[in-house]
């Protein structure tokens, strides 16, 4: 039997180790100074994992659930508050909710399958174009992964 000293330490370093660091506000600008600053930093997203906390990410951890990052974008675009990121690896765009804290995913099911996305673009209207290079079209999807329109090489 375990003597309690020992259960009361085991907790303690387990509730150490799985405290998240503190995340420091960075204020980056380009140009720097004196020059008028165009660009700021404002945060980075590494991939879905930034969302997911609590104990589902300590099950994760612990079965060894592989990461779901953003490797090698090809495209982003940004509008209302979400970010649209086309990637080489994956054949889907990963719609970002910063607000939400929740990423979604459209193209990789459904009526149209994207291959190899590579560009994307959101219309005034909410219809999100992206560009297919393998399959040499344009297809647009509503918010929800809906394809809406569709134009190009069809063969």
């Amino acid at each position: 039997m375990m003597p309690k000293r020992m259960l009361v330490t085991l907790v303690l370093l387990l509730a150490v180790g799985c405290a998240t660091a503190q995340k420091k506000d960075v204020n980056f600008v380009w140009p720097d100074l004196p020059e008028e600053p165009r660009i700021m930093y404002l945060s980075e997203y590494l991939g879905e994992d930034d969302y997911r906390s609590g104990l589902s990410r300590f099950f994760d951890v612990l079965f060894g659930v592989p990461k779901q990052g953003l490797a090698k974008p090809t495209s982003v675009y940004v509008t209302a508050g979400k970010i649209y990121v086309t990637l080489a690896q994956s054949p889907a765009v990963k719609i970002i909710d910063p607000q939400e804290k929740k990423v979604t995913t459209i193209g990789a099911s459904g009526k149209i399958v994207l291959r190899v996305p590579t560009g994307v673009v959101v219309s005034a209207s909410g219809i999100i174009y992206v560009t297919d290079s393998a399959l040499q079209r344009v297809f647009g999807f509503d918010e929800s992964g809906i394809s809406k329109i569709a134009f190009g090489n069809k063969d």
